[in-house]
């Protein structure tokens, strides 16, 4: 998270996971008649950081960018059926009282009541074709029933209500060494000369409008969402400055395949 400048005089336990999700042996991500992120990786990779989060006391739980990144049903089975679709925002609690949840945004829901946490995570989920094509490539994105994948982060209140979706808007497109060799220059300056690949964002079609989302948590604090390379840009940031938003949820993947792969000075 970050907090450009205090907002008000309220004050919050914040709490970031890192890392990916954890598979269970026992857990089949591969069939196409799990709903799109399987009951089984939810409660092994969702489950025991929001209950975690409850007992300590936690009032802000933030995952990773693309969390879910890696369940085969997002791409592997084509666009899920309508009532999988995530929904828009609302004040609506998406957790039925007299039903168990049939899709992962459900469940969410239901874990974000129960334990009282409000939980922001990144996934691929889907929405409307675009007509443009990937700026990076050159090729139309993957259109299946009129649904491509967008980069987004959700956010769940502590009354199973979905607060906020954010669609990631600035895709990034990096060169990444393939090897970790990084040396230390007579100057001080840390080099990475391994042989470089392409890493972009390529999986997801950009979000036509940047949109500045925001939410009001149940503490009274108003937050902005951005996704990773996005702060990358000054737009993003200053359209949440001006609607009054001073603290910002920041999913992101950036971490340790990132060693070596710039050039910087260290002390």
């Amino acid at each position: 998270l970050l907090a450009l400048a205090a907002s008000s005089e309220v004050q919050y336990k914040a709490r970031v996971v890192a890392g990916s999700p954890l598979v269970p042996a026992s857990c089949d991500v591969s069939s196409c008649d799990a709903q799109p992120v399987p009951q089984c990786l939810l409660e092994a990779s969702l489950k025991k950081p929001i209950q975690d989060a409850s007992a300590d006391g936690v009032d802000i739980l933030v995952f990773p960018e693309t969390y879910f990144s890696n369940s085969p049903q997002i791409f592997g089975c084509g666009a899920p059926q309508p009532e999988q679709l995530l929904p828009e925002a609302s004040s609506e609690s998406l957790c039925s009282e007299s039903a168990k949840p049939s899709t992962w945004w459900g469940q969410v829901a239901c874990w974000t009541k129960e334990y009282r946490v409000l939980v922001v995570v990144g996934l691929y989920d889907w929405g409307p074709c675009l007509p443009s094509p990937n700026p990076f490539t050159h090729r139309n994105f993957p259109c299946w029933s009129n649904l491509t994948v967008f980069n987004v982060a959700v956010a769940f209140g502590i009354e199973g209500q979905l607060l906020a979706v954010h669609h990631k808007h600035h895709l990034a497109h990096a060169l990444l060494p393939t090897k970790n060799l990084s040396t230390r220059s007579p100057s001080g300056l840390v080099v990475n000369p391994s042989p470089l690949q392409l890493l972009n964002d390529d999986a997801a079609a950009p979000w036509p409008v940047p949109d500045a989302v925001t939410f009001t948590s149940h503490f009274g604090v108003t937050f902005g969402i951005l996704i990773c390379h996005e702060l990358n840009f000054a737009s993003p940031i200053i359209s949440l400055l001006k609607v009054g938003v001073r603290d910002i949820i920041f999913p992101t993947e950036w971490g340790g395949i990132m060693e070596g792969s710039f050039q910087r000075s260290e002390e």
